[in-house]
């Protein structure tokens, strides 16, 4: 019922989607990251590959009364001084679903910057699972997946590689996304 109730809301707003690779467990690491309207979009999107998913939100969010709404979405307030605690945290996640996706924005923040965080890759290192590209594109009224990405390489490779990817991509709010790489030649 949830799947094609979120297949229908996102017909009837106009978004068009790719299907979600046929994998378990996963880091979805998703980008641009400008409005909260990406989460609804993003939950609607993985609610209609009827997969279950948690995203990763920062804890002074979790106030009342948008903490419960959240909460009720997969929301997991997550204390970003304590990586220690994030470590701790990850083992009940996939402890409790092997197939649970876990949805990250690596920018960290609706405000433009150009400082995306490198969580996502440590938490796919650490759990061992692949970390999935996601994409909201509001130009084009497109969303989900880029592709699959390894956690082999250097932290600091993976993420230029994976920035690289959202090159022409529209946010909601287009002042607010950068990559740092737009005058690359791609």
């Amino acid at each position: 019922m949830k799947k094609h109730l979120s297949r229908l809301i996102l017909k009837v707003f106009g978004w068009k989607y790719n299907s979600f690779p046929d994998i378990g467990g996963c880091v979805v690491a998703v980008a641009p990251h400008t409005s909260m309207w990406d989460f609804v979009w993003g939950k609607l999107y993985i609610m209609g590959q009827g997969r279950q998913s948690c995203v990763l939100i920062k804890k002074e969010v979790f106030k009342f009364p948008l903490g419960a709404l959240l909460r009720a979405f997969g929301g997991v307030p997550v204390d970003r001084t304590s990586p220690q605690g994030l470590a701790k945290l990850l083992p009940d996640l996939y402890g409790g679903n092997p197939d649970l996706l876990i949805a990250i924005t690596p920018e960290g923040t609706r405000k433009k910057t150009v400082n995306w965080k490198k969580g996502f890759i440590h938490i796919a290192k650490t759990a061992r699972v692949p970390i999935v590209v996601g994409f909201l594109d509001y130009k084009r009224k497109e969303l989900g997946v880029l592709g699959v990405m390894g956690y082999e390489d250097d932290a600091d490779k993976i993420m230029a590689d994976f920035k690289r990817k959202f090159h022409g991509f529209t946010g909601k709010h287009p002042e607010r996304f950068i990559t740092g790489f737009e005058n690359e030649q791609i």
